[in-house]
């Protein structure tokens, strides 16, 4: 085992040969990208969280609770916060760990590659599942975005089919999760405000590949 902040890699069974995921103990490594005009997507992280924060908190967890409301009973929405810290803790850190999940399907080979790294910033207790190899825009977006469809909004459509007495974290699961999504909702409108259509993404880069190079002006 390596010292704390190194990259940790472990053989994922009957995965193909070279397979690894890698878990890290604070920031993501940087990357060695050799894209063609690469470019910073963000470029102040502290900045990019204490908006997700206001937006989560302020705007995307009321709307969620409210949306909740019309269809169920302010007792079963808010019954698992009233739940001893024995069960909601352990509830609040599964879903933490499912959202990270869930954006670690999405990476290129479903997750199951040495580019792929599962880490947690002691600094905060903030998890994170990122891709380090070269990702099209469009993957990337679908990365951000995957926690959100089906954590939040998938449960809405199974709403009207699951009794709430049977399933009474399905609102926890869509309000807490919408309220942490709202940085990878934040980094979406930025990758598709300033990213252009062709370009490749990797690590905290975008850019163009040395084969297919564009003249990209930055900002």
């Amino acid at each position: 085992m390596k010292t704390l902040g190194k990259s940790i890699g472990f053989s994922i069974p009957r995965a193909t040969e070279g397979t690894q995921v890698r878990f890290k103990y604070g920031m993501p490594s940087e990357v060695d990208c050799h894209l063609e005009n690469k470019t910073k997507i963000v470029v102040d992280y502290k900045r990019l969280h204490v908006k997700a924060i206001m937006l989560g908190f302020l705007i995307i967890g009321p709307s969620l609770y409210l949306m909740w409301r019309s269809m169920w009973t302010n007792d079963v929405i808010v019954g698992i916060f009233e739940q001893p810290p024995e069960i909601f803790i352990p509830s609040l850190l599964g879903l933490i760990i499912l959202h990270e999940f869930v954006h670690l399907l999405t990476h290129p080979r479903a997750g199951l590659s040495s580019d792929s790294v599962v880490g947690i910033i002691p600094k905060g207790g903030m998890a994170y599942a990122s891709y380090q190899g070269e990702q099209s825009r469009q993957r990337l977006i679908v990365t951000l975005l995957a926690p959100l469809i089906v954590l939040t909004f998938v449960p809405f459509l199974l709403a009207p089919f699951i009794p709430p007495a049977i399933v009474p974290f399905l609102p926890l699961l869509s309000i807490i999760n919408g309220v942490g999504s709202a940085g990878d909702i934040l980094l979406t409108f930025l990758v598709i405000r300033t990213v252009p259509r062709d370009a490749m993404c990797h690590g905290h880069y975008f850019g163009f590949s040395v084969n297919d190079s564009r003249d990209y002006q930055g900002d």
